[in-house]
């Protein structure tokens, strides 16, 4: 619609707005929705003025509903010119997640996934086999409805600036992470971090002996 601003925080109003118009068109059943926007401050409102809307149109009790933002928040105090889609600290990795589905249970989960689980996890919801399609990702439901096993414990994440400039990769275990800057020259291109001693990511561990095989 004309009526939404095209900046970086949108409001609760705007989505509104945009899913009326949306679903006011009659999308033959059944249908996706993907809603990007943009704003830092006022998450909640806007996914709880998501979801009102679509109670009030008699959708919410029959769809799955799921938020997951792109990126975290990273440290306000870092440096300017640090672009945050190359920066691999947990402040950007670690983002929430949101699921709901009709008979969801109410459960906070404390462990680690990846985006490549979500489409292998509406699949399960949807009583759809993933095998043909040679995903990445694992369904969670294991981890929400205790049927079953989620057994990955380690995620890789691919960061670059145009054209593979400055492109980093990331290893992220539950206690521990290795990075590294494949446009660095050896001897300066890895990082490792025991996650469990230094949240922070401060104590560049690569060299110690005491790590060695975890590194490796």
């Amino acid at each position: 619609p004309k009526t939404i601003r095209n900046d970086r925080n949108q409001t609760s109003e705007d989505i509104n707005i945009v899913l009326n118009h949306l679903l006011k068109k009659g999308l033959k059943e059944p249908f996706f929705l993907l809603l990007n926007y943009n704003n830092q401050r006022n998450t909640e409102g806007i996914i709880e003025q998501a979801i009102e809307t679509m109670k009030k149109k008699g959708l919410f009790e029959n769809s799955i509903f799921l938020f997951c933002p792109d990126h975290a928040a990273p440290d306000e105090n870092r440096n300017p010119y640090e672009r945050h889609d190359l920066m691999l600290k947990d402040a950007n990795l670690l983002s929430p997640f949101f699921i709901q589905w009709p008979g969801c249970p109410k459960k906070i989960v404390n462990r680690l996934i990846s985006t490549l689980d979500i489409v292998p996890t509406i699949l399960d919801l949807l009583q759809l086999s993933s095998e043909d399609y040679n995903l990445k990702g694992n369904s969670i439901l294991p981890l929400i409805t205790g049927d079953g096993e989620y057994t990955q414990s380690k995620f890789r994440v691919d960061c670059r600036y145009i054209f593979q400039k400055e492109r980093r990769v990331c290893i992220r275990g539950k206690e521990f992470k290795y990075i590294t800057y494949l446009d660095k020259p050896p001897g300066k291109n890895e990082e490792f971090f025991d996650l469990s001693n230094d949240p922070d990511e401060k104590n560049n561990l690569i060299l110690s002996e005491k790590y060695l095989d975890k590194i490796q």
